[in-house]
């Protein structure tokens, strides 16, 4: 398995979404969102992405040099439209006018719309819990534009899409306390990590064409479709947020997004919280594990634990992620690739 330095592959990705003609700065704040994910294990969200990217920059369907814009602000609310680029800059922008609105209204609404892929919406809410704040993001809407994905619980076709939640609270010592979930088993984008490395899908992730259950990553693409989590519980979610993305924020360019964020401090003061705080999670921490269990883990714990792991070599990529990623730096005349070491696991 080929490992590559953590700061040599941010600047190859950075470098291939550059030659598609994309800004700099955006390329790199895409970059540095993907390679972030990799470090943290969400393979789904991370180098696998950028073949994908760079296909629909080539068939027109998003404007590499899009602007993010914030066409309208009122009171606690605020829209802020992507410009039919990327989804990960104008998340971003979302973030950081949700936080500002916050600071003096205790409470900010952002509805993100006409904006491409938003790739780890974790990260997002991870940054306003590291500032003192709850948030919730989430959205769809993908159903009405064909971006269907997921049956709905009895199902036998995908209506919507993956339609995913994420939620963050300062969590005190322990740092911010992240869920991050498709309301389906399973992101798409790991489908594709599947399909790529040519590994089965775990029963229970997709249906074939024809409704009959299947672990065979191509039937997905073949007009398959991803199960909901849970049955009815992520179908009534999914729904939720293909309410929200589609008829409450508009037609969707892929899927719209509403990102809410509450001030903690304008409830309680910052100690008082992290006390309040720090004793439920140590309860969840010295609840004893089950067989076969090393212990209990807290939402984001896993991802945090695997990017202090990073050996100092750099991160291990896939073999076929990383043929995939080479192969279009080349074609877009990209040749200087970083040098891809095996790892010590092989």
């Amino acid at each position: 398995m080929p490992q590559v330095p953590l700061d040599d592959l941010s600047r190859f990705a950075e470098a291939i979404l550059t030659a598609t003609g994309m800004p700099a700065t955006t390329a790199r704040q895409i970059a540095e969102h993907l390679v972030d994910s990799e470090r943290k294990g969400v393979t789904s969200h991370g180098l696998s992405r950028i073949p994908r990217y760079v296909e629909q920059i080539e068939s027109g369907g998003v404007d590499p040099r899009a602007r993010v814009t914030v066409p309208h602000e009122d009171g606690a609310w605020a829209e802020v439209n992507g410009g039919g680029g990327f989804g990960i800059p104008a998340a971003q922008r979302a973030v950081e006018v949700a936080l500002r609105k916050a600071r003096g209204t205790t409470v900010a609404v952002c509805g993100l719309v006409n904006c491409g892929h938003t790739g780890r919406l974790g990260r997002y809410v991870e940054q306003a819990a590291e500032h003192g704040f709850m948030a919730i993001m989430f959205g769809g809407g993908g159903g009405l534009n064909g971006y269907r994905q997921v049956a709905p619980h009895g199902g036998a076709k995908a209506i919507w899409g993956t339609n995913p939640y994420a939620f963050a609270m300062p969590g005190g010592r322990y740092g911010p306390i992240v869920v991050d979930f498709a309301t389906a088993v399973a992101a798409q984008g790991k489908l594709a990590v599947h399909r790529t490395t040519g590994e089965a899908l775990p029963p229970g992730w997709i249906i074939d064409a024809e409704g009959r259950p299947s672990q065979h990553p191509e039937d997905f693409y073949q007009g398959g479709a991803l199960l909901p989590a849970a049955g009815p519980k992520g179908s009534g979610l999914g729904l939720i947020a293909e309410l929200v993305g589609g008829a409450l924020l508009g037609p969707p360019k892929d899927f719209n997004w509403m990102l809410f964020v509450l001030s903690a401090a304008s409830l309680r003061t910052p100690a008082d919280y992290a006390h309040a705080a720090e004793a439920i999670l140590d309860s969840v921490k010295a609840c004893p594990p089950q067989d076969g269990v090393e212990s209990v883990m807290l939402p984001g714990e896993i991802e945090r634990a695997r990017a202090a792991a990073v050996p100092p070599g750099g991160l291990e990529i896939p073999q076929a992620i990383w043929d995939e990623v080479c192969e279009t730096a080349e074609r877009l005349g990209v040749h200087e690739q970083p040098e891809a070491r095996s790892s010590a696991a092989e």
